[in-house]
């Protein structure tokens, strides 16, 4: 499929955001040629303030690779502030938090619970090393998932910008 082809089916989801009263953006997720994700403005349909062009896309690449996207579980903890990558932030660069979230496809294991066990007992302890159990697959899902969100947004045809009114773009946008 050529990049025209592909700008063709982001303009067809565009005007089905506009037939359903939203903003008329479009987006795909591409990988090899191939769409795996795409997404059209929702929020107001949805009843889903998280249901833009580019979320609706990733979530769709996302369960192609068998995981989710969720909002962050602790926001009191201030994880986004803390990463990694704030420091593209304040020099007002948008920027986005992807990690391992909590739910398994094991209804019996409670990733939540884990996690909280993890960080009390392990995290930064003697116990924090190489011998650890860690799933594997699923580590590849969530890079390939990242790598995905990666792609998307670099071969977007706009580059990320802040949403009007969003606290990190008033205080660093420029």
């Amino acid at each position: 499929m050529s990049d025209q082809r592909f700008m063709a089916r982001a303009l067809e989801l565009a005007r089905k955001a506009q037939d359903e009263g939203e903003v008329p953006i479009g987006a795909l997720v591409v990988l090899d040629d191939q769409i795996i994700g795409e997404g059209w403005n929702r929020p107001i349909a949805a009843h889903d303030p998280t249901a833009h062009a580019e979320i609706q896309a990733m979530r769709a690449a996302a369960a192609k690779v068998g995981l989710a996207l969720t909002p962050d579980p602790f926001p009191a903890e201030g994880l986004f502030v803390r990463s990694d990558h704030y420091s593209f932030v304040k020099q007002g660069i948008p920027s986005l938090m992807l990690a391992a979230g909590f739910k398994s496809k094991d209804p019996k294991l409670d990733g939540a619970a884990a996690y909280v066990n993890w960080l009390r007992n392990v995290y930064h302890s003697p116990a924090d090393d190489m011998n650890q159990v860690f799933d594997w697959e699923s580590g590849a899902r969530i890079a390939r998932a990242s790598f995905l969100a990666a792609l998307a947004i670099a071969n977007a045809p706009a580059r990320p910008a802040w949403k009007p009114g969003d606290f990190f773009g008033k205080k660093f946008g420029k």
